[in-house]
């Protein structure tokens, strides 16, 4: 008897709920990951947490660039599973040899440019000493974890979170437990500074890639074919139609916070801090929606590809409505732990002060943010990448900034705020006509065909 595919034939809601929760802990796992490895780096003083800083803009850009290619794999491959065809096409390892060629590739340019890029984000050459210390290693790792980051898409583009998720903890509970043998040493290992923290990186996804390799190739035994060039070039071409506007997409995001906190410098130091707080509370306070942006386009892929349109018209307005209730209850219990919240963060009373505005302004515009991040996934999923990122550009350059710009001109910090804030709902209104328009005109062209 046939396998049933849940993501097809099962109920909406629960489908979609079974598969949000894993990536919901994985993503967990991940923050603590970083949290962790910032707070050991800032131990070893001021200059080590600066270097790190300055290394931000290019290992967020491989991750975007990762991610990027992640969502044009998971996209391709579930629309490949929807039509029935996946297996027959060597997909799966023709999107590992794509992303790992890619950032392989990516890699070794990095190392041979990285001292004039630092040097122009304005490092002396004493910090870009210490700098290429932690990066040298970490373009070392970059393979891995994009190789890592490939088999999660593969997977959730099957319908399968728990494998991603559990490979996601695992990376971040071995670099947790790595960061302080190599970065203080103990025994017989030396202690090896800001280094220590990207060697215990590449020691932590080389180990995941192993334990991913082994449990695929048990269970679905993917390393035993080799595809033709002729299958790669084809499979990486609809691969990267959807994966660089994806990735162009995320790295918006560093550049529009960069402008903000310009803006906001200018009111002070103490603005500056509670909007710092503010972006940590909310990276956590939308945990839920940045997960499900995971889940959902794989399952709108796959019925897209089964030419299912009444799940797909389903489920986009079922993420909807989960949307505004989820994060209008997180802003409520966010309102109720304010003081407390702000107390853990600062005991500046200013800070304090400034952080509880930032909570009670921002998060209400959140389950509109989230309506804007499913439907730029929703886009992505129904091979409408350019339209995804026409939603980001609206959403970061050309309604946030403006509107924060405005508010805070007639009102200071509490008006950027809520300028911000109204920017969430007046794009989430354009992002939602953008998917409705797509469905409408997929549904035209499936009726003629």
């Amino acid at each position: 008897m046939p396998k049933t595919n849940h993501l097809l034939e099962g109920n909406i809601a629960s489908t979609l709920t079974r598969q949000t929760l894993p990536m919901t802990l994985g993503l967990i796992s991940l923050m603590l990951f970083h949290i962790v490895d910032s707070y050991f780096v800032g131990q070893l003083g001021v200059k080590e947490l600066a270097a790190l800083s300055f290394s931000f803009p290019i290992t967020f850009t491989f991750i975007s660039l990762s991610i990027g290619l992640g969502i044009g794999v998971s996209t391709y491959v579930a629309q490949t599973i929807g039509r029935g065809c996946d297996k027959k096409q060597n997909v799966h390892q023709s999107a590992l040899i794509l992303n790992l060629v890619i950032i392989s590739l990516a890699s070794a340019i990095g190392f041979v440019f990285s001292r004039p890029i630092f040097s122009l984000l304005g490092a002396d050459n004493d910090m870009i000493e210490l700098i290429m210390d932690y990066i040298s290693f970490w373009y070392l790792a970059a393979p891995f974890y994009a190789f890592i980051m490939t088999m999660n898409s593969l997977q959730r583009a099957a319908g399968k979170t728990k494998f991603p998720a559990a490979i996601m903890a695992i990376s971040s509970i071995l670099n947790v437990l790595l960061d302080p043998l190599f970065i203080f040493g103990f025994g017989p290992i030396a202690a090896y500074g800001l280094q220590g923290a990207a060697i215990a990186s590449l020691i932590a996804w080389v180990i995941s890639c192993g334990i991913g390799m082994i449990y695929i190739q048990r269970h679905e035994h993917w390393f035993t074919e080799v595809p033709t060039l002729k299958q790669v070039q084809q499979h990486s071409k609809q691969i990267l139609k959807i994966g660089i506007p994806a990735a162009a997409a995320n790295m918006l995001t560093p550049i529009t916070s960069s402008i903000l906190i310009a803006i906001i410098s200018g009111y002070g130091e103490a603005e500056v801090a509670a909007f710092g707080v503010g972006t940590r509370i909310e990276s956590l306070a939308i945990l839920m929606i940045l997960a499900l942006s995971m889940t959902l386009p794989p399952f709108i892929s796959q019925n897209f590809g089964a030419k299912q349109l009444g799940r797909v018209q389903q489920a986009i307005a079922l993420t909807r409505k989960f949307s505004v209730v989820w994060q209008f209850l997180i802003y409520l219990t966010l309102i109720a732990f304010s003081e407390g919240i702000a107390q853990i963060f600062s005991d500046s009373t200013e800070v304090h002060d400034l952080i509880q505005l930032v909570i009670y302004i921002l998060p209400l515009g959140h389950g509109a943010m989230g309506i804007v991040i499913l439907s730029a996934s929703s886009l992505n999923a129904l091979s409408q990448p350019n339209k995804a990122l026409l939603v980001s550009i609206i959403r970061l350059l050309i309604i946030t900034i403006p509107f924060a710009a405005i508010g805070g001109y007639l009102n200071g910090f509490q008006g950027l705020l809520v300028g911000i804030t109204i920017g969430y709902f007046i794009t989430a209104v354009i992002a939602a006509g953008l998917v409705n328009q797509v469905l409408k005109q997929v549904k035209a062209r499936t009726s003629e065909g």
